[in-house]
């Protein structure tokens, strides 16, 4: 959004990829993101038909619209070879379709303390069943730490609790994954690509 903003302001052109996706929730900060780059980039390029349906119902108007395709599933597409490739899951003693990739980063989830501790729950009886990977975001780390959760944590002795991992580590994890337990939206859509529930 600074960008496209900036952009704008210096009469420089600018694209928004992914134009016209909505979570119909003005709560996110990237909702809010999305919207204003949408209102004022000049060239918005919409991953799919309800993008553009989205863009259509709000007015938004630009010098062109394009829809090109989803950027992040190409993006996988291209890489997942090499992450397969990696030394991932030996490092993190997980074999492959035998854990759960779990990730939890949004306010809603993190920063309520009954929250957390209640998912915290919900993971210790998921790897009683099953070896469950959590790379943890700073935000849930610092939240776990500040309320005495993190011993817990590290007390389960199948959650693999991780420092947050480049994008082919993490790739490497969700594709070989059993099932994703996330609140990324994002997350969500990439499992589509290796058919990962």
């Amino acid at each position: 959004m600074a960008t496209a903003l900036v952009a704008v302001k210096l009469e420089i052109p600018c694209a928004h990829f992914e134009a016209g996706l909505r979570s119909f929730d003005r709560s996110m900060p990237e909702e809010i993101n999305r919207m204003v780059a949408d209102w004022v980039c000049d060239l918005l390029l919409t991953p799919s038909a309800d993008a553009d349906q989205n863009l259509l119902k709000e007015g938004v108007r630009s010098t062109a619209t394009y829809r090109v395709g989803n950027v992040m599933n190409d993006t996988l597409l291209a890489h997942v070879d090499r992450a397969k490739q990696r030394t991932t899951l030996d490092d993190l003693g997980v074999a492959r379709g035998d854990y759960v990739l779990t990730t939890l980063h949004l306010p809603s989830n993190v920063d309520d303390p009954l929250v957390i501790e209640s998912l915290l729950s919900a993971l210790d009886w998921i790897q009683e069943r099953l070896a469950v990977v959590p790379p943890l975001h700073p935000r849930t780390r610092k939240l776990l730490k500040q309320l005495s959760l993190i011993e817990r944590a590290n007390a389960m002795p199948n959650l693999k609790l991780t420092e947050p991992l480049g994008y082919l580590d993490f790739l490497a994890l969700t594709a070989g994954s059993k099932h994703v337990l996330t609140d990324s939206g994002g997350l969500q859509e990439e499992t589509t690509v290796p058919g990962v529930p």
